[in-house]
Parts: C-alpha cells; sequence; structure tokens
C-alpha cells in the first residue's frame, strides 16, 4: 500500500539537526512496517525513516533524516507477519493512517 503527497512543502528551515515524524494511526490488527519515502519512482527512492506500527490505534513518533523544500512524499507500508500467520492477513487492511506531522 503506498499512501502519496505530490507537492509536500517542508519549508526553509535549514537550522534544525533532526526531524520528528508523528502520526496518528487507526490499527486494523496487523503489525506493519512504514517507510517514508521522497521522490518515490519505479526505479529509485529515498527512505527517510521507517517505523513499526503495532496493531492497534495510536501515536507513532520516529526520527527521521532531515528535509527541507518541496518533495514529493510517500508512506509504504508493508506487512510484517511471517509463516502461517501472513496468510491471515494477506489481503487485509494495515491501518488507516489519520493524520501526520512533521516537527523540526
Amino acid at each position: 500500500t503506498i499512501i502519496g503527497y505530490r507537492y509536500f512543502d517542508f519549508g526553509d528551515d535549514y537550522t534544525a539537526n533532526n526531524m520528528t515524524l508523528s502520526l496518528k494511526v487507526n490499527g486494523c490488527g496487523c503489525k506493519a512496517r512504514l517507510r517514508i519515502l521522497l521522490d518515490f519512482e519505479e526505479t529509485s527512492e529515498r527512505e527517510i525513516g521507517a517505523c513499526i506500527l503495532e496493531p492497534y490505534s495510536g501515536i507513532c513518533t520516529v526520527q527521521v533524516e532531515k528535509v527541507c523544500g518541496i518533495h514529493s512524499l510517500f508512506f509504504k507500508a508493508e506487512e510484517l507477519a511471517q509463516g502461517w500467520s501472513a496468510d491471515m492477513v494477506k489481503g487485509r487492511t494495515l491501518l488507516e493512517l489519520s493524520a501526520f506531522c512533521f516537527q523540526k
């Protein structure tokens, strides 16, 4: 699953050493990895961070690479189930992303 924003403005603040991303997630019973990507294309991508999302709802906070300017922003969800449990979650909704916020 990929969620994308074509023209996301990270601003022009170059003074921060790092950036934090907070995500409000509605869990759907599946543990997942959410990769945060910039300028995603089929052949190349720049990952600025990733977080593990538990199967329940809540807020996840993760340190990501500092970014400035306008970029394409993508969230790519990948299921983490392995073995016999992978068949149980195959095709299920992994998560619902209801809000996110970058802080510098």
